[in-house]
């Protein structure tokens, strides 16, 4: 056993080369093989065989450590190909749509816009949070690395197009709002609630960009998202007035923004 265990130590060695900066995200991974190892030898294998059934379904160490590098590494300002397809192209697809639809018809291409922009973005903010969330209740012994890894993906690009959808639909909202209203902002519920929803996005994209940290701390920022959403959106067309509603919206983000900031601290 001593001798697996210097293996074990080597195999961490290779990794951490290739994960600077990143100890939490080499010691899940060396979580995820000693788990390997651990079925293997509960059906009957030799400590050596196991450890080389683990190493071989998750990977090379220098392989793995570059792959999961590339993820960690990537900055908040994500690739120009995520922006591009899951933030602009939804908003020029929405906004074509419309126009096209209002044709002929006794329609506020403007206003239209914006409750469908403000929608859609409301939708691809709940499915970022959902998906976050469930990186935090499934056991980590559920989900092998890289799916982990690939639900942290879809919970970026989701995050994404709902705070750029969210953000155009605020301000198609407060350009028509200057044409045929008093002000272009009154801190109505549904504007304060559009500006949780917004800012909970913004709190759940920061987090899942930040390299290290556990993926149960993501989880549970994400997770204020399924709560701020709902409550942002239905919630305030259920408000009676102003003040109570904007102060449950200041609850939430306060709640997700303290989350945030321990799981930044343990990054």
């Amino acid at each position: 056993m001593a001798d697996l265990e210097t293996e074990i130590e080597r195999w961490r060695a290779r990794l951490a080369e290739e994960l600077p900066g990143s100890p939490e995200t080499v010691r899940e991974l060396e979580e995820h093989l000693r788990e390997e190892m651990e079925l293997g030898l509960r059906r009957g294998l030799t400590p050596a065989e196991a450890f080389d059934r683990a190493r071989a379904r998750l990977g090379d160490a220098v392989a793995l450590g570059r792959e999961f590098a590339r993820l960690d590494a990537m900055p908040v300002a994500l690739r120009c190909r995520d922006v591009l397809l899951f933030a602009i192209a939804p908003v020029a697809a929405i906004a074509l749509a419309t126009v096209t639809l209002a044709q002929g018809r006794n329609v506020e291409v403007l206003r239209l816009t914006h409750a469908l922009l403000c929608a859609t973005g409301y939708l691809a903010a709940l499915s970022a949070a959902l998906v976050g969330a469930m990186l935090a209740l499934v056991p980590r012994r559920a989900l092998r690395p890289e799916l982990r890894r690939t639900w942290r993906a879809v919970t970026v690009r989701f995050s994404l197009a709902g705070l750029v959808l969210t953000t155009a639909g605020i301000g198609l909202g407060m350009v028509w709002a200057a044409e045929n209203l008093p002000a272009a902002w009154s801190w109505l519920p549904v504007e304060t609630g559009a500006l949780l929803i917004l800012v909970s996005t913004a709190l759940t994209l920061l987090v899942q960009r930040w390299p290290g940290g556990s993926d149960t701390a993501r989880g549970a920022v994400a997770a204020c998202g399924v709560i701020a959403v709902p409550v942002g959106w239905m919630g305030a067309k259920a408000a009676g007035t102003a003040v109570p509603f904007a102060a449950l919206c200041i609850a939430v983000v306060a709640a997700q923004a303290v989350l945030a900031r321990r799981c930044r601290r343990f990054a």
